[in-house]
């Protein structure tokens, strides 16, 4: 090592040494000494913006330490604490570990006055807002395989904490179109309203293989909430004709509802290739809540009516039970019944069943000729492994019965 290098460490020794001895000296001044301990209260009264007053300090920070006529004051927040003289012993270096300790604490002269002071105003906040946003072109594909592609998406939105609306939210693509404009006033109580026009290709993989048009869904959905009820509207023009309003309260833990529906006649075979039926109608009306439900209506088969009257089920978590089942016709006498629980957590799903038909008469056009019926039916089981057993009557009106019964 040479002579300079040796002569530039020496002088940083020195310097260090200078230095913590300087550290020492003010520490002792900042900690041991009264002007230390008044030192270290002006920096803090400095930071308390002028609310802390001391007319005199004693002692030093490392304890003891005494404060004479101590005062408090925040006018925005309408307090006022006086104190005439704080004595107060603790362990200094406690407060270095987290682990303050007092030895001994005495406080004379107290003195608190509260005003009452109106709140004040939060500031307005502006709500963000989303004033434009466009997506261009997107594939998105599984595996190698495309799932999903689009040719736009435009949306416009502001939205806070307790609301959101959305001006615009409109989806072009090859598969359709969709169109949304909605508005939540309060999360809280889901007040608000909303508008979906939908336009969307709905061809299976059925129809892709065998190259057949695809069919289309079109349809507008609405909806409209007080904040204690929300209604809402559905009316599908394509692949079928089908018309729905009702209700919900969303806020109530029941989930109460309402429904009414009404299908016109529709060919199923624009649902269902190969289907047997050449004509098909629906009107269901009926309300419930979360645990269940009552439904009333009509099914109309190639002209020939089924009235349900009614159809009442209850569900929770583990089962489905049709607790009645009734249907009936305008075109024959007597009414069949039926009675079901399915248990939803067994694997696989499986439960039993119970119909019963009485004084029933099915006309010629259906049986080919007027037939008289009568009979009763249990089933139980489930995709793997099922019985049913039961008997019934079946003769032509003008003849007298033939009885059977079966079990497998």
């Amino acid at each position: 090592m040479n002579a300079r290098v040796k002569k530039w460490l020496k002088r940083l020794g020195v310097l260090l040494v200078v230095l913590f001895v300087l550290l020492g000296v003010i520490g002792f001044w900042l900690l041991r000494t009264e002007s230390g301990s008044r030192f270290a209260l002006e920096r803090a009264k400095s930071t308390l913006a002028g609310k802390l007053l001391v007319a005199e300090v004693k002692g030093t920070l490392i304890s003891p330490l005494e404060l004479h006529d101590v005062e408090y004051r925040d006018a925005t927040s309408g307090i006022d604490v006086k104190v005439k003289s704080l004595h107060i012993e603790y362990e200094f270096f406690g407060l270095i570990h987290s682990n303050l300790r007092v030895q001994n604490a005495r406080i004379e002269g107290v003195e608190v006055a509260l005003t009452t002071v109106p709140p004040v105003p939060m500031p307005a906040v502006p709500a963000p807002s989303l004033e434009t946003l466009h997506v261009g072109s997107m594939h998105v594909v599984q595996d190698g395989k495309p799932v999903f592609a689009s040719d736009s998406l435009d949306a416009a939105a502001t939205w806070t904490s307790k609301a959101l609306h959305i001006g615009k939210l409109a989806l072009r693509a090859p598969d359709g179109r969709i169109d949304l404009v909605a508005a939540i006033d309060s999360y809280a109580d889901l007040r608000g309203s909303g508008k979906v026009d939908l336009d969307w290709s709905i061809a299976d993989e059925s129809d892709k293989n065998e190259g057949n048009t695809s069919r289309r869904a079109v349809a507008t959905v609405g909806m409209d909430g007080d904040g204690k009820q929300t209604r809402f509207v559905l009316a599908l023009t394509q692949p079928l004709v089908a018309n729905a309003h009702g209700t919900i309260a969303p806020t109530d833990k029941a989930l109460p509802w309402t429904v009414d529906l009404d299908v016109p006649a529709f060919d199923p075979a624009t649902l269902s290739k190969g289907a047997s039926l050449k004509s098909l109608a629906l009107s269901l009306k009926g309300g419930g809540d979360r645990s269940g439900g009552t439904l009333t209506g009509s099914v109309d088969a190639d002209k020939h009516r089924v009235l349900l009257d009614p159809f009442k089920f209850v569900h929770d978590d583990k089962t489905f039970t049709v607790e009645t089942l009734r249907l009936r016709s305008p075109e024959a006498t007597g009414s069949l019944s039926a009675h079901a629980k399915v248990q939803l957590d067994a694997k696989p799903v499986g439960g039993d069943a119970t119909v019963d038909w009485a004084e029933v008469e099915l006309p010629a056009e259906l049986a080919g000729q007027a037939l008289a019926t009568h009979g009763h039916v249990e089933a139980s089981g489930n995709a793997q492994k099922f019985a049913a057993h039961g008997a019934l009557s079946l003769s032509p009106t003008s003849a007298s019965a033939r009885r059977s019964s079966w079990r497998t």
